[in-house]
């Protein structure tokens, strides 16, 4: 029985979690769960309901739920923290993508973020076409008690056209009638008489 105060102790949750989704663990009311108990009795935090609670609390997709003699059931989830992907070297207007913890997102802006409790989350990064990446682009990040941020640094990819290096994405598809001069970010790039497809 809880008398109207409920505590949160820390659990260091393994990797596998067997929820506790209602009175005595499963339909059967066997008790048993294959969780492992916890390594440190440290109170996280507490809340107090309107009045005395005398029933046992369920635990399910991370929500502790647990009524209250006030005639109300509270729902209680962990905290969330921002993962911050933002990405350097791509122009303005390029789309990318991110995959964390299964969920994609893509965007044209220069950051991606989710929103997750404490946990350690897979991730991967998609390179747009005509770019490669210096970044690590896929692994897991841990979220402990703070948000993370990480920089995908992309790098625009070249082509030789020519003879030349030419950044393959200022080039428009069309045949050169004749040695032009082009000038891309400070650099002369020389051309001949090719046609480029895109």
């Amino acid at each position: 029985m809880f008398m109207g105060i409920f505590n949160i102790k820390s659990a260091n949750c393994p990797q596998v979690i067997d929820w506790w989704p209602m009175f005595h663990h499963d339909l059967t009311h066997s008790g048993y769960s294959t969780s492992t108990a916890p390594t440190t009795n440290q109170t996280l935090w507490n809340y107090t309901t309107g009045n005395v609670v005398y029933s046992s609390p369920a635990v399910a997709d991370g929500v502790v739920f647990v009524g209250s003699f006030d005639h109300k059931v509270y729902a209680f989830a962990p905290p969330t923290y921002d993962v911050t992907f933002v990405e350097s070297g791509l122009a303005s207007g390029t789309s990318w993508s991110v995959t964390f913890n299964g969920v994609n997102q893509s965007s044209t802006s220069d950051s991606i973020i989710f929103s997750v409790p404490n946990g350690v989350y897979a991730y991967s990064v998609d390179v747009p076409s005509g770019y490669s990446s210096s970044s690590t682009l896929s692994g897991n990040l841990t979220v402990a008690d703070e948000n993370v941020t990480t920089t995908i640094v992309f790098i625009r990819e070249y082509a030789t056209v020519g003879g030349e290096l030419s950044q393959a994405s200022y080039i428009e598809s069309f045949v050169v009638p004749e040695l032009v001069m082009l000038g891309i970010s400070g650099a002369i790039v020389m051309l001949g008489f090719i046609r480029i497809k895109r």
